[in-house]
Parts: C-alpha cells; sequence; structure tokens
C-alpha cells in the first residue's frame, strides 16, 4: 500500500512539473534540433529507397544528401547550446547527444554505400546500408529516451506550443 502511495506521488509530482524560464531558453534551440532529427529518420530510409537515389548527381541522391546532412549538422547544434542550466536536464542533453552521434554514423554509413555503388561495388553498399539502418534505428531509440526524459520533468509543453 505504501508503494502505491508513493508512487502516486512520484507521478503526480511529475505531472505538474514545469521547465523553469531559463530551461525553457535553453531546451527550445534543441527541440528545433529533435525535431529535425526526428522528421529525417522518418524520411531517410524512403529517400535512399527511390530509384536512383544512390546515383551521385542525380535528383533522388540531391534529396538524400539533404536528409543525410541534417544528421551530419547535430553534434555541431548540441555543442552551441552548451551545458543544461540545471542537473534535471542533463538525461534529456545526453539521449539527444547519443541519437546525434548514431544519426551521424548513419549518415557516414548510407555515404559510404553511394560511394560504394559509384565503384560498381554491390555487395559493399548494401553492407554499408545494412549498418546504416543499425545505426539509425539506435538513433530513433535514443531520441525516443530524449523526449521521455523532457516529458518526465515537465517539459510536454514544449512539443505542444
Amino acid at each position: 500500500m505504501l508503494l502505491v502511495s508513493v508512487g502516486a506521488g512520484l507521478a503526480a509530482s511529475a505531472a505538474s512539473a514545469r521547465l523553469t524560464p531559463l530551461e525553457q531558453r535553453w531546451v527550445k534551440p534543441l527541440l528545433a534540433v529533435w525535431t529535425q532529427q526526428n522528421a529525417a529518420l522518418h524520411l531517410v530510409i524512403p529517400a535512399a529507397s527511390a530509384k536512383d537515389a544512390l546515383l551521385v548527381g542525380t535528383a533522388a541522391n540531391a534529396k538524400l544528401t539533404t536528409v543525410l546532412n541534417t544528421f551530419v549538422v547535430c553534434s555541431p547544434e548540441l555543442r552551441k547550446a552548451g551545458d543544461p542550466p540545471s542537473p534535471r536536464l542533463r538525461p534529456y542533453l545526453a539521449a539527444l547527444t547519443t541519437a546525434c552521434t548514431h544519426a551521424t554514423s548513419g549518415a557516414h554509413d548510407f555515404a559510404k554505400a553511394v560511394g560504394a555503388v559509384g565503384k560498381g561495388k554491390g555487395a559493399l553498399a548494401q553492407s554499408y546500408l545494412a549498418r546504416g539502418v543499425a545505426e539509425f534505428k539506435r538513433a530513433t531509440s535514443a531520441l525516443t529516451t530524449a523526449y521521455r526524459a523532457i516529458i518526465a520533468i515537465g517539459g510536454k509543453n514544449i512539443f505542444t506550443a
């Protein structure tokens, strides 16, 4: 009975928690990074699967390159934000950093696949694509963790504002 009461109290305090104005200012540019990463993770596989996407110089390849670039610029954006203004934001930043790291690795793998296709090395390209997909799955998981971390401390309003 005591555990239920304590659990209910923790849930209620998490539900009523809100980010301070300072935390909101710090999170705002990182929310843009989160949103861009999330959108790109939804687009990357369809973009890479498009006809001629792995052939340099095609319109489909240009679209894929734009999506992949979204991943590569992620980490510099996080560095620009600096350290979080409060310890409770550290899990959010850590998860977002992990997402960026995996997404960037996936982007590099896909770029290597494009290079392999250009050299006529289809098997190598498939290997790079498989590695890239695995990295994008890890990035998606980390992005979900970041979302949950910010929601847990009262940041739900930043996703709906």
